[in-house]
């Protein structure tokens, strides 16, 4: 069982909904559509036009951050696609050697052969079981050069969860600055349509 971090200091809820519409403007600047549903201890923002694509941002009034990504139309992404997806928001440019593995698609299991590109790229792997009846597991992956960018989790099929704490200076609570979370979703989001069109 992972070591239970302290928790931050709680943020003013209208901190965190002023954070998401720094984030939401910020992502219709880049050319995305964003809904931003109102809930009583968090904000969801739901990109809209990531064709074939979940991705849904939350921010909690703790300050905690959660981007969810994964495919909903049946086209996985390759491993290529998706160690390129967990370094770059990790905050790490891709190493050559992994597009040689371009055009894979995920085992059952996604820490194979994606953990070892991860852990040869750097990143620190290791396998949470969340369902012992049925073995399930997911893939943590963190960058220890760059703890601040938080965790990424990697489930079956693609599936993502990327969670790190917003920056709150005044708190002295060390995460990722609302601009450097606008930069990364937009240009991950980007490099992956990108993708998806030049396989179409």
């Amino acid at each position: 069982m992972p070591a239970v971090k302290d928790a931050p200091a709680p943020v003013e809820l209208k901190v965190v909904t002023s954070a998401m519409a720094t984030v939401a403007d910020g992502l219709l600047g880049q050319g995305f559509d964003v809904r931003v549903p109102a809930w009583e201890s968090s904000c969801l923002l739901k990109v809209t036009n990531a064709p074939g694509a979940l991705s849904e941002l939350t921010i909690a009034a703790s300050g905690s951050v959660t981007w969810e990504y994964r495919c909903l139309d049946g086209q996985q992404h390759d491993e290529a696609q998706l160690v390129g997806l967990v370094l770059g928001l990790l905050g790490v440019e891709m190493a050559g050697g992994c597009e040689s593995i371009a055009g894979r698609h995920l085992s059952a299991t996604p820490p194979g052969a994606i953990g070892t590109l991860l852990t040869n790229s750097g990143m620190q792997v290791t396998s949470e079981v969340l369902d012992p009846a049925d073995g399930y597991a997911e893939a943590v992956v963190t960058n220890p050069a760059q703890p601040d960018r938080g965790t990424v989790r990697l489930g079956v099929g693609g599936a993502l969860w990327w969670d790190f704490q917003l920056s709150n200076r005044s708190a002295a609570v060390h995460g990722l600055a609302l601009s450097e979370i606008v930069a990364t979703i937009a240009r991950e989001l980007s490099r992956l349509q990108g993708d998806r069109r030049r396989a179409a």
